[in-house]
């Protein structure tokens, strides 16, 4: 999983143009309007993208790649301000 740098994100757009859930998500961040984070799969020709706004998150692609998807999801539970994921009481 690697992230984008803000200059590299107009390079996701046609990623993100097709219907899908949390599309306005995305859309703001890739155009600048809100501070989020991007990941990608890979450095060059990324076939999936990770999107993370303020608690709201969005896949885009295909994500066959099971390291990429293990990936975001242990970033979603290191994220230092996240509150959506909590641990289960030990039995």
């Amino acid at each position: 999983m690697f992230e984008l740098a803000l200059n590299d994100y107009a390079s996701l757009i046609p990623l993100f143009r097709l219907p899908h859930n949390g599309a306005e998500v995305a859309g703001a961040v890739l155009s600048g309007h809100t501070q989020g984070k991007v990941f990608v799969s890979a450095r060059t020709d990324p076939r999936s993208a990770f999107v993370y706004d303020n608690g709201f998150c969005v896949l885009a692609g295909p994500v066959v790649n099971p390291d990429f998807a293990k990936a975001c999801l242990q970033w979603l539970y290191n994220h230092l301000h996240q509150d959506f994921f909590y641990p289960l009481p030990e039995s």
